[in-house]
């Protein structure tokens, strides 16, 4: 859930973001670690 969210912060400019909001995702190790966001999963 938490990897979502930080796809959903890469639209947002860094000065936008609250300090307090980018540490938390930093402390849960938010990131984004697919390659792209226009493919759905296949089963």
């Amino acid at each position: 859930m938490v990897d979502g969210i930080a796809a959903r912060m890469r639209g947002y400019p860094k000065a936008a973001v609250d300090q307090r909001w980018q540490a938390q995702l930093t402390i849960l190790d938010a990131r984004v670690w697919w390659e792209h966001d226009d493919h759905y999963v296949t089963v």
